[in-house]
């Protein structure tokens, strides 16, 4: 059997140098109150590795309390006897340092604690019962019983356990009740999101529709004028080669008819000799010039009414054409024009509902300056409107100049003046055609930049998207603060007045020292900043009155915290960073409050550093370790994150995000000029190819007609006074175009300040997103409304030209009739006066033939002539009128060609747009009524989100895998509860097994105290954790509980219990200190006597003052105090009851 054999104590406590011999059994130890006897036990349980300062009870409650006055160093060894004894010493220094010898042999406290536990000698709440320990058993109510039994079976550390698994169950439910709310969230988004990704396909499958239907109509209509201009053409050249060809025949009856009327006038001349022989010659020559005048001038009449006659039914079948065409054109421009407004209502309704959204955000301020920035983008779209439509007039009239320029050549060429134009033509098609590849090369770099930027815009929508979802939850990483929130949202209304800010809006610092800054001020970060305590106490009673809560204050008039004098010096120590109040930018305003904040903490770069300056200046690491001087340390993870780095994420978010905003804007605003430059870029394109098919078609007929001759100067004198006119209206038009440029670029300039403005504006992320949909839709109107405004712009134009014409045909008329009238007034009064004249003609002639028959040959040759002259003359009156319908067939077919050239210019510039198309299989009724019902449906579905369906996709992953992780969560809770499970049954079972063995030893050892039956119960065995533990004695066949006996049995009764429970784990030696003070003399008797029988194989060490206790010990000291000390002397045991009274303590 293990037992201590000695005992050397060296400046322990009350004991300067003592050496105590021990032998196996009952130990006792007497003496006066003070003497230092429990010192005795202390310096057993000290050398045998005791850590509990509470246990060893040393002075002053430091460790250095354990070390007598005046010493530097206290020690005190054990040896132990019987099997395998062994020698423990344990040293400590004034410092709080110690040591550990195991047989002279320098060792660890694990190393003697476990040689201790194979020996059966360690020491613990299984073998001491220490002062007041049996007291406290005998006040203990039942159910404070069995939590003993808990306690020594190690149920409470299940108990620890269950709490751990049940906090674990808790975390893992609420999980799953936050997961199961962002289901419903999500799901209830996903749906909302379902939607607007059904409305965002048909609103694709609506708008690719509608293109098509306008493609279709454009490329119908496109295929129609360029067969129309192209037959314009091949008619025109026709018609040319017809002109020149009837110009050539009426050219060889001049020469013949000339040729003949000179050979008649040889004839005439010798019959007028011969009638003037005769008498007659004077008046035949009078009667025949007057006839033949009168003939010409009747022919040169009938000329001229059949010209008239069929430049007068030319002149009424374009009339017929051109009011026609006017009707289609003003109804096209009446659906354009009613459709432009009625997107300028939506327009308008779409202005109204972003002024709505504005309105509420920013403030008044922000509201008058989004206010002016609507009204400027109204101006800005009525001036690039009116802009386009100027520059449109331009291009549209100096293309009709030059068309008209090229007629009014072709006239001067035609008489005369227009040599070379032949060579003009083919230069200005040169010309044409290297600009035209130009333009080919300017509109590919425009396209190609258009593509680049339609590329990158859909990444700044995702990019945008992605930081809009991550700013939530950055957001409730970064710590809410609803006292804090009162405060600073009051101060921004005007409510309160005198608050700056927290202390981290304050200042500014390097990332890397967040978590030194976090740990080192705590809560002080989100202190708040006051002009004065009046400021201060004005916001406490603001969250008093609101109910926000509680929040601190630092009024800037306190006074500075200056360093203290003695922490300066370990700022240039080893691994010192210097302190925060230098690493933290601030206004110098401030000085105080942060003084007070960061001023006595130094940055460190380790823990080791702070570990070698702990206790002299307070420390923070880089790693948010934080050593204050008092010794406290605080030290872990933040958790999920840092609620300063999220503050500083949330930051850099918001400034990414503005940054992708901005870039954004300026990327649509340049898609939007791209698109706009593209588009006159694309008119430019097609008006030259126009032009240069013109011109080709042109060259094509000069070089089957090169010299046209014709009298056309009241045509020339038109088109001169026309193309003053034009020249007139493109001045005007470019000068009003240009003043609208300067007004465009004033408004800009205007609206890019007003932006600036707006963008120091806080707007919230649903208002902004909602802003961005609307104004998407907004520009998107605006768009197709410039478009049918140009449309309606171009009709009106078309008209314009088409009514001047139709003015000018009707004023020809007019002229003609009267012409007419009086051209066939004229030839009735010449075929009246030729055949006056033919009748006297003929009798003069009867009269010449009689008078001389020489003439007979000469008249007859003149008759014959007269005959040919006239049979050309009818031949040549035919030839002029077909010459002259030519004529007017060219003029109407060239005017044909025009209006198709510009209307084909205009079209293929729209054409550009819908080029991918495929065309569909209806006709135009059915498209123009399907293009319609599209925009009717398209007009209700309103704003739409075009980003829903990508969305919709991605918070479909999202729910997906927030459903994962409930089912995850659900096999983590299984999981759990199983555990609880296994622990509650665990626990039982252990619980039962401790209560037996206790039970059992309580019984035994009942019986070295009392007769009869001791036994342990439980008042409700079905319920163990709720039940209490009852002390029950049976003697003389009667039932007693603990309760119900003395004062003195209750005591031994307790002692017993305790003493059943320490004997749960048997050791080789026990300590009770003063176990027995409870006790009267009788169950102190059964005390010694049970102590007597346990004492055979146990030893037991006893502080005690009861002579029955000493009286039944093996070996008594006695334990005295002597200057100041304590000192061991052997008892007698007949000296016992004396040594044991009451005796004052000596004085230290």
């Amino acid at each position: 059997m293990v037992f201590i054999k000695e005992l050397s104590l060296r400046n322990f406590k009350s004991f300067k140098s003592v050496d105590i011999k021990l032998t196996p059994g009952l130990v006792c130890l007497a003496g006066p109150n003070g003497s230092g006897k429990s010192n005795v036990t202390d310096a057993i349980r000290f050398a045998l590795g005791e850590m509990s300062l509470k246990q060893l009870r040393p002075e002053g409650k430091k460790a250095s309390g354990l070390i007598r006055r005046g010493a530097k160093h206290a020690q005190v060894g054990i040896i132990f006897g019987g099997e395998g004894g062994v020698e423990v010493k344990r040293a400590i220094r004034d410092d709080g340092k110690m040591a550990y010898k195991l047989d002279d042999k320098h060792a660890t406290r694990t190393s003697v604690i476990e040689t201790l536990r194979k020996l059966g000698a360690d020491v613990g709440e299984h073998n001491v019962i220490a002062q007041g320990e049996v007291d406290r058993v005998v006040k203990m109510n039942a159910k404070e019983r069995r939590e003993i039994i808990d306690r020594v079976s190690g149920v409470y550390e299940f108990e620890e356990k269950k709490k751990e698994a049940l906090s674990e169950l808790a975390k893992v439910e609420s999980r799953i009740g936050e997961a199961n709310i962002a289901i419903s969230e999500r799901e209830g988004l996903l749906s909302e999101l379902e939607k607007q990704k059904d409305e965002a396909l048909h609103y694709t499958e609506l708008s690719t529709e509608l293109k098509r239907a306008k493609g279709t109509l454009i490329h119908s209509e496109l295929a129609r004028l360029e067969k129309e201009f192209d037959g314009s053409a091949k008619k025109t050249a026709d018609l040319q080669a017809k002109y020149d060809q009837l110009q050539h025949d009426l050219e060889m009856l001049e020469a013949k008819t000339s040729g003949l009327e000179a050979e008649r006038a040889k004839v005439a001349s010798m019959i007028n000799e011969q009638a003037g022989k005769e008498g007659l010659r004077e008046e035949l020559e009078r009667l025949r010039t007057e006839i033949e005048s009168n003939s010409r001038l009747k022919l040169e009449k009938a000329r001229q009414v059949d010209e008239l006659k069929a430049k007068n039914k030319a002149v009424e079948q374009e009339l017929r054409d051109a009011e026609s065409k006017i009707a289609v054109s003003r109804k096209e421009m009446g659906e354009a024009e009613k459709q432009a407004k009625a997107i300028a209502g939506e327009v308008g309704a779409g202005e109204k509902e972003r002024a709505r959204v504005l309105s509420g955000a920013g403030g008044k301020r922000a509201a008058e300056l989004r206010k002016r920035h609507a009204e400027l983008m109204r101006q800005l779209e009525e001036k690039k409107g009116a802009s386009l439509e100027s520059e449109s007039a331009v291009v549209r009239d100096s293309e009709i100049a030059k068309l008209k320029e090229a007629e009014l050549g072709d006239i001067r060429e035609e008489l005369g003046e227009g040599n070379g134009k032949t060579e003009e033509l083919e230069l200005s098609l040169a010309e044409l055609k290297a600009k035209l590849s130009g333009f080919a090369k300017e509109e590919d770099d425009v396209f190609e930049r258009e593509k680049e930027l339609n590329k990158v815009l859909p990444s700044y929508d995702r990019k945008i998207l992605e930081i809009g979802n991550k700013l939530p939850e950055i957001r409730m990483t970064s710590g809410k603060r609803p006292a804090v929130d009162a405060v600073l949202s009051a101060s921004k209304s005007g409510q309160l007045e005198g608050i700056i800010g927290t202390v981290s809006d304050t200042c500014t610092f390097d990332e890397k020292y967040a978590l030194a800054i976090e740990a080192s001020a705590g809560p002080r970060l989100h202190y708040i900043l006051t002009e004065d305590i009046d400021a201060a106490m004005d916001a406490i009673e603001h969250l008093k009155k609101t109910k926000a809560g509680r929040c601190s204050f630092i009024p800037l008039n306190r006074k500075i915290s200056e360093l203290p004098a003695d922490a300066v010096q370990f700022e240039k120590s080893q691994g010192a960073l210097g302190f925060l109040i230098n690493l933290v930018q601030f206004d110098k305003r401030y000085t105080n409050a942060l003084s007070y904040v960061f001023g006595d903490t130094l940055l460190v770069s380790d823990a080791a550093t702070a570990k070698r300056l702990a206790g002299k200046v307070r420390a923070v690491t880089l790693e948010g370790e934080l050593f204050e001087r008092s010794g406290i340390i605080t030290g872990g993870p933040f958790g999920q994150t840092s609620s300063l780095k999220s503050r500083l994420e949330l930051e850099r978010l918001e400034k990414e995000m503005d940054e992708v905003q901005r870039a954004k804007k300026a990327a649509l605003e340049e898609l939007y000029s791209s698109r706009e430059q593209l588009g006159l870029k694309r008119r430019e394109k097609a008006t030259l190819e126009v032009k240069v098919r013109g011109i080709e078609i042109e060259l094509e007929s000069f070089n089957a007609a090169r010299e046209k001759k014709k009298g056309l100067a009241q045509r020339r004198s038109e088109l001169e006074a026309d193309l003053g006119k034009l020249r007139s209206s493109i001045e005007s038009n470019g000068k009003k175009a240009g003043e609208l440029k300067e007004s465009l670029s004033r408004i800009d300039s205007e609206l890019a300040s007003i932006s600036k403005m707006l963008e120091s504006q806080e707007m919230p992320q649903e208002k902004a997103e909602e802003l961005a949909l609307i104004e998407g839709k907004i520009n998107e109107l605006s768009e197709k409304r410039r478009e049918l405004e140009g449309v309606a712009s171009s009709k009106k134009t078309e008209v314009k030209l088409l009514e001047e014409n139709t003015a000018k045909d009707r004023q020809e008329l007019g002229v003609a009739g009267l012409s007419l009238k009086e051209m066939l007034a004229a030839i009735s009064q010449l075929e009246s006066a030729i055949e006056t004249d033919s009748d006297v003609l003929e009798e003069k002639e009867v009269k010449l033939k009689e008078a001389s028959k020489k003439m007979t040959a000469l008249y007859e040759q003149q008759q014959q002539m007269s005959a040919e002259i006239e049979k050309f003359s009818k031949e040549k009156g035919k030839t002029q009128a077909l010459f002259n319908r030519a004529s007017n067939d060219l003029g109407e077919v060239k005017s044909t060609r025009m209006l198709a050239e510009t209307r084909l210019g205009d079209l293929k510039a729209e054409w550009v747009e819908y080029k991918d198309i495929e065309p569909m299989k209806l006709s135009k009724d059915e498209l123009e009524d399907r293009m319609r019902e599209v925009e009717g449906q398209l007009s209700t579905l309103g704003a739409v989100n075009m980003l829903a369906p990508e969305q919709y996709e991605q918070k479909g992953k999202e729910l997906k895998e927030k459903k994962d992780i409930i089912g995850k969560l659900g096999e983590e809770k299984k999981a759990v509860l199983n555990m609880i499970q296994e622990i509650d049954g665990r626990k039982a079972e252990i619980f039962l097994q401790t209560f037996r063995n206790v039970d059992e030893n309580f019984r035994k050892i009942f019986n070295y105290a009392f007769p009869g039956e001791g036994t342990l119960l439980l008042d409700k065995p079905e319920e163990i954790f709720d039940s209490g533990l009852q002390i029950k004695v049976r003697v003389d066949g009667k039932d007693h509980y603990i309760e119900a006996k003395s004062g003195g049995e209750r005591s031994l009764l307790a002692l017993l219990f305790v003493f059943s429970i320490h004997s749960t784990k048997p050791a080789s030696f026990y300590m009770l200190d003063e176990a027995d003070a409870a006790l009267d003399k009788e169950n102190s008797k059964k005390l010694a006597d049970m102590l007597k029988q346990l004492s055979k194989n146990a030893q037991f060490i006893v502080v005690t003052h009861n002579d029955t206790v000493l009286s039944s010990a093996d070996i008594a000291l006695g334990v005295t105090r002597q200057d100041g000390a304590s000192k061991i002397v052997g008892i007698e045991f007949k000296k016992v009851a004396a040594a044991s009274a009451p005796v004052q303590a000596p004085p230290a």
